[in-house]
């Protein structure tokens, strides 16, 4: 009877520590992987920073663009291009509300 559990007790011993290895090798490559994840992340979210620095870097040349043009812009100049004095000028008015389905 010694021996049989003997023999018992090797085999779980043998399956625990093929389950223990199991376990760790798991856990091993899962810290492999959300470690990559995060290196990834960390590097994405650098080139999107950068992106987001070209792009205001742009805007504020377009606004001092439009800026320059704005200022260029003078009523002499618009009589220039025909463009004339409104005489009679009507505006809209939102008071009368008309409904569809009176």
């Amino acid at each position: 009877m010694k021996k049989q559990t003997k023999t018992n007790l090797y085999k779980k011993q043998k399956q625990i520590s093929i389950i223990a290895f199991s376990l760790v090798m798991l856990l091993l490559g899962s810290y492999v992987y959300f470690v990559n994840i995060t290196i990834s992340t960390i590097a994405q979210h650098k080139e999107i920073k950068d992106s987001i620095s070209d792009i205001e870097a742009e805007s504020t040349y377009v606004e001092e663009k439009y800026l320059l043009l704005q200022d260029s812009v003078s009523i002499e100049m618009a009589y220039n291009k025909g463009f004339i004095d409104v005489v009679d000028t009507k505006f809209v008015s939102r008071d009368i509300r008309v409904s569809l389905y009176e």
